[in-house]
């Protein structure tokens, strides 16, 4: 929200948090984080964005921020198409400086995209977004275990490790090779139809440049995606900040469009004449007139009517010209493990740490020893019918769920089952108190080591079935297969985090 202050006249962005979303959504230790990390970096270097006040009232939190009127890198690079060698160059210097100072300080940011790069009333850079961020206690900011955080074109291979699960200032570097080849190349590296092949193509580092890729460019981004996180550009003890900084995409003279720009002057860098966006390799995409917009709009209206009687799938997601919803990608969702801090509590105008009150204690809780959660009319109920010989029930709990009828889905209560197999069984009981049946089994889901019999041989299953992944989204259990994502909605937070953290278990004994 834009905000004036009555004083001065002075424009600034206001950041509102809802206090009940944050605790029905479990995100507290966000804002905890967000206002920590922002108290740390404020006022001390121009390439973040600036907390001028934090204050809370009885519904909300508000963060009194700099305000950024030229949008973001991403907004940038969509409206030039991609950027031009001397621009990529300035741009990726300051996100270099302002990550390398930020590291000095004793955080990780974890989750830098050129979303997350705003740019203010001469298009400097300035961080923002910190609410993945990791503050080290002891400025320690060496490789550690983490929960998965960040977005999926430009998360780490080494976060994706079911193995080690490590984040260090090299996963931040990574960050910014995949953001050196989007504002040059228009794309991210690792596009793709979904999150999960994103995930396949980063941890087989497969990416390709386009035609008229700028050769310098080019190498700076090949020597920090790069696998192994200490053998990237920057990072000690094989490599430096200051050969990151001397690397010649920032310390040669070039040549665009027959005029010279000479090299990046880190010195004065942030006071240096900023340089104007201009288009690189990939031209902009011409914006369509309202009159083909609305031709686009009757012909896909009249399409969907033909080829699907349901016109648009209840579950909301875009219908293609075929009648089959597209995927929607969606950012991650997953809350990092990081230390919770103290809660926003302070007066109008510059921020003091004096000034920060408590949302919840400093210091981590013990883990919360194992409890039934079971929903216990769902517990009691005789499931033999859908189970195999010999398998049990491990969890059970309500959910609602998106659940096809013909050619429509319908949302349905269900019976979310956990079994011994292991299986993750999606069971349509609306109320139903008689016996279930085989047929009410909606949904099955399998984890690798259920895809096989004891004696090595294949139950069957089809791979299509096998969890790959899981995550939290809201109140959602989202388990992705090889294929599609089932979501399934928890009324009870702290239930659905007990099923995360079985089915991450499950996960990690199949991997």
């Amino acid at each position: 929200m834009d905000a004036v202050q009555t004083a001065t006249g002075k424009h600034y962005a206001v950041k509102i948090l809802s206090k009940a979303q944050l605790i029905k959504q479990k995100k507290v230790k966000y804002a905890n984080v967000e206002k920590d990390a922002l108290a740390k970096l404020s006022g001390t270097h121009p390439g973040f964005i600036k907390m001028h006040a934090a204050f809370q009232d009885e519904t909300s939190l508000y963060f009194v921020l700099d305000l950024a009127p030229n949008g973001d890198l991403a907004e940038l690079v969509k409206k030039c198409g991609s950027l031009s060698l001397p621009c990529a160059r300035w741009y990726t210097a300051q996100i270099v400086d302002a990550v390398l100072w930020m590291h000095s300080k004793g955080v990780l940011h974890r989750d830098l995209k050129p979303e997350n790069v705003l740019l203010d009333q001469e298009f400097r850079v300035k961080l923002s977004d910190f609410g993945s961020a990791y503050l080290a206690p002891d400025g320690d900011l060496s490789p550690r275990a983490s929960s998965f955080v960040g977005s999926a074109a430009y998360v780490s291979p080494e976060l994706l490790n079911r193995a080690s699960k490590t984040t260090s200032k090299s996963s931040d570097i990574w960050a910014i090779g995949c953001t050196v080849y989007f504002i040059v190349a228009g794309v991210p590296a690792f596009a793709a139809i979904n999150d999960y092949q994103s995930f396949r193509k980063i941890e087989s580092l497969s990416y390709s440049f386009p035609d008229g890729f700028y050769d310098v460019a080019k190498d700076f981004v090949q020597r920090i995606l790069v696998l192994e996180p200490s053998e990237r550009l920057g990072i000690e003890p094989k490599s430096s900040p200051s050969e990151l900084r001397d690397h010649p995409f920032f310390s040669s003279s070039i040549v665009f469009e027959e005029t010279e720009a000479t090299p990046i002057r880190w010195e004065t860098l942030w006071t240096d004449p900023p340089v104007p966006p201009q288009t690189g390799i990939v031209p902009p995409v011409a914006r369509p007139s309202e009159e083909d917009l609305w031709d686009d709009v009757v012909h896909e209206f009249s399409t969907v009517n033909i080829r699907s009687p349901g016109l648009m799938a209840l579950d909301r997601r875009p219908l293609s010209p075929d009648g089959r919803p597209h995927r929607v990608r969606s950012p991650l969702d997953i809350p990092p493990e990081v230390v919770p801090s103290e809660a926003v509590d302070s007066e109008s105008g510059p921020l003091d740490e004096d000034e920060l009150s408590s949302l919840g204690p400093r210091e981590e809780q013990p883990a919360e020893e194992a409890e039934d959660v079971d929903d216990p009319v769902l517990k009691a109920k005789d499931w033999s019918n859908v189970l195999a010989p010999g398998e049990t029930v491990r969890r059970v709990a309500r959910v609602k769920a998106q659940i096809r009828k013909g050619l429509l889905k319908q949302t349905r209560t269900c019976a979310l089952l956990l079994t011994s197999q292991p299986r993750v069984l999606c069971v349509a009981v609306d109320g139903k108190d008689d016996a279930t049946k085989a047929s009410d089994v909606k949904h099955e889901l399998v984890f690798e080591s259920g895809t096989r019999q004891p004696n090595g041989k294949a139950t069957g299953k089809s791979e299509k079935n096998t969890v790959v992944a899981c995550r939290e989204k809201a109140s959602q259990l989202v388990l992705q297969t090889k294929e599609k994502e089932h979501v399934y909605e928890f009324p009870d937070g702290h239930v659905l985090e007990t099923w995360i953290r079985d089915i991450h278990a499950h996960l990690k004994a199949s991997s």
